[in-house]
């Protein structure tokens, strides 16, 4: 009995001719539209396309081994109403060598074909995570032993800023943190350096830290006025109440609002005086009015905004002066962090290749500088990436959201950026990942939800009505789908 699609999903079955987002809650059928996608792209009368010729990458190689079985359960059914057709025969010897598996296997098989140009050993194995954490543990005892032998004084410093008593521990602890942090980055070296200019800065408005700063208090800011202002009007139900409480919710209304209109404009120091300004003066109850809810709610309301400026008088409490000092104090200390650092990251390097080791961090950035090349801006696809484009037509990516959690394996650029679909749970009805995932993909990265917006942002909603993405129409225009609401 043949599958009854939602004109939805039919849709994103059929979308042809520019990049697809499909963006559907947990449930709602994204797998087997995914699959049936794959059949469309093999059967199609009028384009069809080799089952080798399509690049299909999953989470884990569960996934993917479920994802392989029902193409061939599907091409077996196919077979099934057509026994002679060669074509169809065909398909199914070509899917057993096409590439449908996890992110690390795609840059596994990248590194292991291209060994040579980067530098790789013919006979590299991937270390399992024992072999590797007794190999950093080694390599950082002998970073930090050099360290202390030249003697130098801003290192002594960072120690006694980690390092109780005689303990190293702390230090060497942050140094290992930080080195997994940055593997999740594509650029790491480049990470180090971004970062250690912050401290560098002329004042906090000059640092990402103080731009953050000044845009939360923007945001806490009408979020607390209008907290002042909806109580007010609750106030205005009981005249009794409202004649002691009201005046003294105006004049912090004001406050608030004064503060939140001069915010923009202010230096640091004069944002954080119009925070100091904002006061919360005493307020007398009406007898009987102790336990009255309306009374409760406002006193509730009030006391969260107190909270709130309270935080914010907080963040703006050093001067500007004071937070050039820390700056000054403290970019010796992280010159020599970031450092220790890059030479336990390149230490660690050379010993793995003396042994044939690579982890799977190594091939995720093998793959990635295989493909493109740093720039002062970012980075520009190699001659090699558009080699292995030209191999593809297709290339689906599913469970795109979990994969993000890892900025270097989200970061590896799948060439044809024209011929792309992800597939995606939306978080309206789905967690953002489940807790297997959380613990399989353990590198850091930027926040989730912040970077599936952007992406939507970029994608139009599709419509058959305006012809964005209507099955089987060309296009080059971005386009997402959302296959349940």
């Amino acid at each position: 009995m043949s599958t009854q699609w939602t004109p939805a999903q039919e849709d994103a079955i059929h979308a042809r001719g520019g990049p697809l987002l499909v963006s559907a809650a947990a449930g709602s059928g994204k797998t087997a539209v995914l699959v049936e996608r794959i059949l469309a792209h093999i059967l199609d009368e009028k384009a069809p396309v080799d089952a080798d010729r399509l690049l299909v990458v999953t989470f884990t190689r569960a996934a993917a081994a479920e994802m392989r079985a029902r193409i061939e359960r599907r091409l077996a059914q196919e077979r099934e109403k057509q026994p002679e057709s060669l074509f169809l025969q065909r398909q199914q010897i070509l899917l057993t060598r096409a590439h449908i598996g996890t992110i690390d296997s795609f840059c596994g098989e990248l590194v292991r074909t291209h060994f040579t140009e980067l530098g790789f050993p013919a006979d590299f194995r991937v270390a399992d995570q024992s072999e590797i954490a007794v190999l950093r543990e080694q390599v950082l005892e002998e970073v930090l032993d050099r360290y202390y032998a030249e003697g130098q004084p801003a290192f002594f410093d960072l120690l006694d800023c980690f390092a109780a008593g005689r303990d190293d521990g702390p230090l060497a602890a942050m140094v290992q943190q930080l080195y997994d942090f940055i593997q999740s980055h594509p650029f790491p070296a480049r990470w180090l350096r971004e970062k250690a200019a912050f401290y560098h800065a002329d004042g906090p408005d000059a640092t990402p830290w103080g731009e953050e700063v000044r845009a939360y208090a923007r945001e806490a800011l009408d979020y607390c006025a209008g907290v002042m202002r909806a109580s007010l009007q609750m106030l205005e139900e009981e005249p009794t109440l409202a004649e002691k409480w009201a005046p003294v919710l105006e004049e912090e209304l004001s406050a608030l609002e004064s503060a939140r209109k001069a915010l923009p404009d202010a230096s640091w120091d004069g944002a954080g005086a119009w925070l100091l300004n904002i006061a919360f003066g005493r307020v007398q109850t009406p007898r009987g009015y102790g336990d009255h809810p309306l009374k409760l709610v406002v006193a509730a309301n009030r006391e969260e905004v107190k909270k709130i400026v309270g935080e914010l008088q907080g963040l703006f409490a050093c001067t500007e002066a004071e937070c050039k000092a820390d700056f000054a104090r403290l970019a010796p200390l992280v010159d020599m962090l970031f450092q220790i650092v890059q030479d336990f990251s390149a230490l660690l390097q050379s010993r793995k290749s003396a042994r044939h080791l690579a982890d799977f961090s190594d091939l995720a950035h093998g793959a990635l500088s295989l493909l493109v090349q740093e720039t002062a801006s970012g980075w520009t696809r190699t001659d090699t990436a558009r080699e292995i484009a030209a191999q593809y037509d297709e290339i689906l990516v599913d469970e795109y959201r979990t994969r993000m959690r890892c900025k270097t394996c989200s970061s590896v650029p799948f060439p044809a950026t024209r011929k792309i679909s992800l597939w995606s749970a939306t978080s309206s009805r789905a967690s953002m990942v489940s807790a297997r995932q959380r613990r399989v993909c353990s590198c850091a990265a930027a926040p989730l939800r912040r970077i599936m917006t952007a992406m939507r942002r970029n994608f139009q909603p599709a419509s058959r009505s305006t012809g964005i993405f209507a099955a089987g129409r060309a296009s080059r225009t971005r386009s997402i789908f959302c296959l349940a609401s």
